[in-house]
Parts: C-alpha cells; structure tokens; sequence
C-alpha cells in the first residue's frame, strides 16, 4: 500500500515558478526517500482523505505532459464552492509556489530486503 504525505512547499522554494525549480524540488524530497505523486495516486489519495482537499489546494507533481508546446501540466486536488464539491483537475504549473497549497508525496519504496 501506498503511504503518502501533505507537504509544505519548503520555505526556499517559496515565491519561485514551478517550472523553473521542479528538478531541484524533486531532489530535495528524494533525499527524504520520497517523490511526487502521480495523478492516478492523486486520485486514489482523494479517495483515501476526502477532506483534505476541502482544506487547502493540493499538487501532484509527478510526471506530466507537455501541453501546447511548453506548458506543463499536472494534478491538483482543491475544493469549490466552500468544498461542496471536491475537483481533481489538471493545472499549469506556470504559477509560483505558495505557502497556501500543498504537495502530495508517496514513500519510496526501500530497497533493504
């Protein structure tokens, strides 16, 4: 089973696009063994933790597809209309991080035997 994990966006990575630090985001969190979820996790999260999402915007970082030309897209879980319904759509990841959104992570799998 999957054990994921709600990150704060780390305080040096605050303010900066997406775009331009993900690489070095990634490395940050697989020094702590994990890694960006992907959206068929992040859909299986949402299932897990309903309320979340009612609580705070949540980004899947995982690997994405390009989208006319250079626009990258990715998973985000967030409420709408004061979380009545619960949405699971994709997003540009043009915009800059915010301390208001969270990042959904998943434990790397150990290697020890």
């Amino acid at each position: 089973k999957r054990v994921f994990r709600l990150a704060e966006v780390p305080e040096e990575f605050l303010g900066k696009c997406i775009c331009d630090c993900w690489n070095e985001l990634a490395t940050h969190f697989d020094k702590l063994g994990e890694r960006f979820a992907i959206e068929t996790e992040a859909v299986e999260f949402a299932d897990e933790d309903p309320e979340a999402q009612r609580k705070t915007w949540i980004l899947a970082l995982g690997p994405s597809t390009l989208r006319d030309g250079d626009y990258r897209f990715v998973a985000m879980l967030r409420a709408r209309a004061h979380g009545r319904r619960r949405i699971l759509r994709d997003s540009w990841v043009g915009d800059r991080l915010s301390a208001h959104v969270r990042l959904l992570l998943v434990r790397k799998a150990s290697s020890a035997l």
